[in-house]
């Protein structure tokens, strides 16, 4: 990809971006049937499980603060929604792994709760009714907004007399 090969980063990039998601889309073998099924990439379930809630050493809040806290701008918790807001993936389970039914990617680490690389890097794509769930791909998510709202509604907190 020098420049002095037949193909170039350009055509490299529109083959990546542009190519591979028609055929996944329209052609690929594997596409699931199902509703809201996994893109069949080698994982098992404890594999997902661990790569979704196993804590990396993060420590973003306390994580009695993060179950309680409300949103700045409601009386709602500020998990309510799983953080789906920002683009985040709800935790559909409950168990060991994931006692507080975290968003993908939110890890309780004892008294903490941070994030994994799952929160950035799981994605879905819905596609004619079926939603594929693929784990590595990068997310929607919008950190930076997530952040901003966490910390208003951390001096929400701080300033209530109740």
């Amino acid at each position: 990809m020098d420049g002095t090969s037949g193909i170039g980063k350009r055509s490299v990039l529109r083959i990546l971006f542009v190519l591979v998601p028609v055929f996944l889309l329209t052609g690929c073998p594997h596409w699931p049937s199902s509703e809201n099924a996994q893109y069949p990439q080698g994982w098992s379930d404890g594999d997902r499980t661990f790569f979704y809630y196993t804590t990396q050493g993060s420590r973003l809040i306390r994580r009695d603060w993060f179950l309680a806290l409300e949103r700045h701008d409601s009386p709602e918790r500020f998990l309510e929604d799983g953080l789906k807001r920002f683009g985040y993936l709800p935790g559909a389970q409950v168990g060991l792994y994931n006692p507080d039914k975290l968003p993908i990617g939110f890890a309780a680490d004892r008294e903490w709760i941070g994030m994994t690389c799952a929160a950035c890097h799981t994605s879905e794509v819905t596609y004619g009714g079926t939603t594929l769930r693929v784990d590595g791909a990068p997310a929607g998510a919008d950190m930076y907004e997530f952040l901003a709202k966490l910390d208003l509604a951390l001096r929400k907190a701080a300033n209530d007399s109740a």
